[in-house]
């Protein structure tokens, strides 16, 4: 698992990270006002690519493993669904931008073509990645997973770069980056994959239904992530300044990475899942290995609590600052969002039963949007990233809850978990109270993270083999 994580990481993860290690580039160029408009474009655009996945991906995942003993309808399945989502997802992104600019000259306060550019981005990019990455990852294919998503990654970030630093095209040049990436993802997936998969087998309706079946439901709980990720910005640039919507942004942007390894540790994962689902015995090792999971993840989310509010303070420019505190609650949020990815795998992969878990990410989705409403106004962004924590506290209880009841408790491990967590949290909490500008505040904030490691891997029995 954690040889396939990391490759997973790698290439999920290989735009954020860019755009992570040349933020203090982009915020040379993206006043903090700038920086929170860009939020609020990026997150309608989220909405569509969301939306227009229809869930495919993991139901892409799903049929490689149920299908394995009829090729034959498996390739026509395959075949059926990628011409669907060839076609499907660029469409509706044209039709949403004719309403947007037919309807609206500014909507939400931005100008119509910034929306144009998101929306068309985020169609090519969802025929680019949904169904080919689904079903790299099935095949197990992480030298070609690493290719499409590198070049996605590579390419935008470049363009962007660009488009940001030397022909000054602000925000708009970032949409710009994003759309030259994603088409050469789609270039790039055609051959690679190939894509559609197969023209010999076919065009199945039944296959189409099927998978919509499957995949529908997943589309309002991936909704509600999106309102527990990029919604309270969306709320915010309403109730507070621009330049706190900024900094709020790039807590956002500096703490997200990690719900970003987990869900590519979550990916990797899969396929085990994916086996168990058809096989008893492939589920023996899985309480070991979710166990190690909630481990890996609670000690990223101690580094990024302990460590990003020294970034933030020495090298970015004073008017992003106050994103300083904001790490330590948004950090915990997005470690709670990675450690639900486990149960979510259970009850979709193993239980196969997709139609009860979007009444509890909508429960939490609410439940953030109604604290930032009543919080904010008085406690600001600050609120905010607590509202976030607080909700993703109640998504993972309740996902815990839905895959006992499916599935009982022999894929968990739940003794080696809570300990890892309890460990990370105490040392977590321990760092808000050290500095984060002194030399001696910054070495204890690295020692409670070695030492909260090291109980991770003595409870999850992960040893370190000295070479001889």
């Amino acid at each position: 698992m954690v040889g396939s994580g990391v490759m997973f990481a790698l290439a999920l993860g290989a735009q954020r990270f860019l755009n992570l290690a040349l933020l203090p580039v982009y915020a040379r160029f993206l006043s903090p006002t700038a920086y929170g408009q860009l939020s609020v474009a990026a997150a309608i655009a989220l909405i569509a690519t969301l939306g227009l996945s229809f869930g495919t991906d993991v139901a892409t995942i799903r049929v490689w493993y149920r299908l394995a003993d009829k090729p034959a309808r498996r390739a026509t399945w395959l075949s059926s669904v990628g011409a669907f989502m060839s076609v499907v997802p660029g469409a509706g992104c044209v039709i949403a931008s004719c309403v947007i600019v037919a309807l609206w000259r500014r909507p939400f306060g931005l100008p119509a073509w910034w929306l144009v550019l998101a929306l068309v981005g985020a169609g090519v990019g969802v025929t680019a990645t949904t169904v080919p990455l689904a079903l790299l990852r099935a095949q197990l294919r992480l030298r070609s997973y690493l290719i499409l998503s590198g070049v996605i990654a590579l390419v935008n970030t470049a363009a962007s770069l660009v488009f940001l630093a030397v022909l000054h095209w602000g925000v708009a040049g970032w949409f710009a980056g994003t759309l030259l990436g994603n088409v050469c993802g789609l270039v790039v997936a055609i051959p690679l994959v190939p894509w559609p998969v197969s023209r010999r087998a076919g065009f199945d309706v039944a296959a189409v239904r099927e998978a919509l079946r499957f995949g529908l439901p997943l589309v309002p709980n991936l909704l509600s992530h999106w309102v527990l990720q990029v919604a309270d910005r969306t709320i915010l640039v309403t109730i507070v300044a621009g330049a706190a919507l900024g900094q709020y942004t790039l807590a956002v942007t500096l703490t997200m990475p990690l719900l970003l390894v987990a869900m590519a540790m979550a990916q990797a994962t899969m396929p085990t899942f994916a086996r168990a689902g058809t096989s008893t015995g492939a589920g023996a090792d899985l309480s070991q290995l979710t166990g190690r999971f909630a481990g890996l993840i609670a000690a990223a989310g101690l580094a990024a609590a302990a460590l990003l509010p020294v970034l933030v303070v020495n090298v970015l420019p004073a008017g992003y600052h106050g994103a300083a505190p904001l790490c330590v609650w948004l950090a915990l949020g997005f470690t709670i969002a990675g450690i639900y990815q486990v149960p979510v795998n259970v009850i979709t992969l193993i239980a196969g039963k997709t139609k009860w878990i979007w009444p509890i990410t909508f429960l939490a989705g609410a439940s953030d949007i109604v604290l930032v409403v009543l919080w904010c106004p008085t406690g600001g962004v600050r609120a905010a990233a607590i509202a976030t924590a607080s909700s993703y506290g109640l998504l993972l209880v309740g996902m815990l809850l839905l895959a006992l009841r499916l599935d009982g408790r022999r894929h968990f491990g739940f003794r080696a978990a809570a300990l890892s967590c309890a460990a990370c949290l105490a040392a977590g909490y321990a760092c808000t109270l050290l500095s984060d500008r002194t030399v001696a505040g910054v070495a204890a904030r690295v020692a409670l993270f070695a030492l909260a490691s090291l109980s991770v891997a003595r409870a999850n029995a992960i040893r370190i083999r000295r070479a001889r």
